[in-house]
């Protein structure tokens, strides 16, 4: 979207591939809390700005609208990586263990920590 002729399309392809670049760097390197709420407001703002369009960048927008909702549910950087992390290191399955304690939330016990 960045390449597109009309300017605000490739403003926003842009900025958009600017903001998740650094969101990808960040998995190798995760940030402190700063640079998070300042990616974060960012990432909401060019939202903003996008969303209400009828071309392809409202689509984008809307659908990274979503995707922004699960970041802000989940914080999945700050959560998900680090676990990942830790069961390549362990030489476990990544999946099993975010199941297994869902499972245990919803039966209420205390999923199994020991292996960390």
């Amino acid at each position: 979207m960045g390449e597109r002729r009309d300017a605000a399309l490739a403003h926003f392809g842009n900025r958009a591939a600017t903001e998740l670049t650094r969101l990808i760097q960040w998995a190798h390197a995760p940030p402190t809390r700063g640079p998070v709420g300042t990616w974060y407001a960012h990432m909401c703002h060019l939202i903003d700005r996008y969303r209400s369009r009828k071309d392809e960048a409202g689509r984008f927008a809307h659908h990274l609208d979503v995707e922004m909702g699960h970041f802000k549910r989940n914080c999945w950087v700050e959560q998900i990586l680090p676990l990942r992390e830790t069961c390549r290191l362990k030489g476990l399955a990544t999946y099993q263990i975010p199941v297994e304690a869902a499972t245990c939330w919803f039966q209420g016990k205390a999923p199994d920590v020991s292996w960390i």
